[in-house]
């Protein structure tokens, strides 16, 4: 769903897989910090390396996602 401003979109809340595919992010985001705890992974360095790459998995795909398809 277009964003009322002029850049950026939105969750379409009426749309009934918007909140598995919440759910599957927030799981898929939470995984490797999982992980990451349970072989006792201790540096805080590493946590913030996990978390930063996360981030631009995520923009990086939300991008990509939102580009209109070509024809």
């Amino acid at each position: 769903v277009r964003n009322l401003l002029p850049f950026g979109w939105t969750w379409n809340f009426a749309h009934r897989l918007v909140y598995p595919t919440i759910a599957a992010a927030i799981v898929l985001f939470l995984l490797p910090l999982i992980v990451a705890w349970h072989y006792e992974i201790q540096s805080l360095l590493a946590y913030g390396f996990i978390i930063l790459t996360e981030l631009v998995v995520v923009v990086l795909l939300a991008n990509r996602l939102s580009q209109e398809p070509e024809t």
